[in-house]
């Protein structure tokens, strides 16, 4: 669980959220919501990392352990993409592909 806010603590909503188990590859996604919330349920203890992609933002990515029977808070800040840089997963508005 943790929050996803961009450089000026503003909270991002709609941010897709993959958080992989870096031991099996296992991955599971979830979205923050309009308070720029996540909340990944069920991780078997382990390494994980955790990447969120938005379009217009590049990608922001955090490791982490997690143990057993205990919730972690990941809080993640997502930069602006500039012109020619990765400008976060497939979530491309078609207004943006038709220009």
């Amino acid at each position: 669980m943790g929050t996803v806010q961009d450089t000026a603590g503003a909270a991002v909503p709609g941010v897709t959220l993959t958080v992989t188990n870096l031991d099996s590859n296992a991955a599971r996604s979830a979205t923050s919501d309009s308070a720029g919330a996540y909340v990944a349920l069920n991780l078997a203890p382990g390494s994980y990392e955790i990447v969120a992609s938005k379009y217009g933002f590049k990608d922001a990515k955090a490791r982490i352990t997690l143990d057993a029977r205990r919730q972690l808070r990941t809080d993640l800040k997502l930069e602006l993409a500039t012109v020619g840089e990765h400008a976060g997963g497939d979530n491309i508005p078609a207004a943006a592909i038709a220009k």
